[in-house]
């Protein structure tokens, strides 16, 4: 889940090798072919073919047009889910809706929770995490979901 309401995530479920892979880009909330563009990075990145496509998550609801590149592209199989139902102006898509805000608050405090019974109770910082975390973070200066640099 990405906090800003700006922001889809995007994943794609792709069987290679007989495994199921989940397959992650993003986008802009405001564009209306967003799920396209994702596809077609991740599809040239990773040399994928519709064919293989099982699942498609979308964090915001897909628009017609992204409707329409499902419908066309992939496998009538192919399950479509998401999380958030866009604004039904377009203008207002990016900005975050109620639904939005009250996931969020929901998800910080999840993780906040979850941060601190981690860390036996310890003082976390602004960002939630312990201050010691700042320093060696896993992967630093790159993203393992995408595998590209932040």
């Amino acid at each position: 889940m990405n906090t800003d309401s700006g922001v889809n995530v995007i994943v794609f479920e792709v069987l290679i090798s007989r495994r199921l892979q989940p397959m992650l880009g993003e986008c802009s909330t405001r564009v209306t072919d967003g799920l396209r563009k994702v596809w077609g990075e991740l599809a040239a990145g990773f040399d994928l073919r519709p064919a293989n496509v099982r699942r498609v998550y979308s964090q915001w609801e897909p628009t017609p047009e992204d409707r329409a590149f499902l419908a066309s592209e992939f496998p009538p199989a192919v399950r479509v889910s998401y999380s958030f139902r866009r604004p039904p102006c377009r203008r207002e898509w990016g900005r975050p809706t109620e639904e939005f805000v009250r996931a969020v608050d929901a998800f910080e405090r999840a993780l906040e929770e979850h941060e601190r019974a981690a860390n036996g109770g310890a003082k976390v910082g602004a960002q939630g995490r312990p201050w010691w975390q700042y320093w060696h973070w896993p992967g630093e200066g790159n993203n393992p979901f995408i595998g590209k640099p932040d």
